[in-house]
């Protein structure tokens, strides 16, 4: 008879990481679809840290989607097109390293 492996699993209740996990443990959100790994051990074979590790709820698709906060990128290579909307058209009052649009050039405060 084969063996059976299931993966521990949210089906109702809140999107977002489980409280705990034990260490190397993986477990599967299904309100957000996002899978968690377990990572590290406190020494009582319990996770350090929850961490995101595949899934459409913490990781963008290779074709494309909506990204929504902060993003930080450094040395970022773009090719085709990126279509950026919502940018401030002036740089007044902005932080240095915002992004802005100026007359459909994108400039950096």
């Amino acid at each position: 008879m084969p063996n059976i492996l299931r993966i521990k699993r949210r089906v109702t209740g809140a999107v977002g990481a489980p409280a705990s996990l034990a260490a190397a443990e993986i477990a599967f959100n299904e309100q957000d679809n996002t899978l968690y790994y377990g990572k590290g051990n406190n020494g009582a074979g319990v996770a350090l840290v929850v961490i995101p590790i595949a899934g459409a709820g913490s990781f963008l698709s290779l074709n494309g989607g909506t990204v929504n906060g902060t993003i930080i990128m450094q040395g970022l290579t773009v090719t085709g097109t990126v279509k950026l909307s919502g940018l401030p058209t002036s740089n007044a009052g902005l932080v240095a390293g915002t992004l802005w649009n100026n007359g459909g050039f994108l400039c950096v405060a």
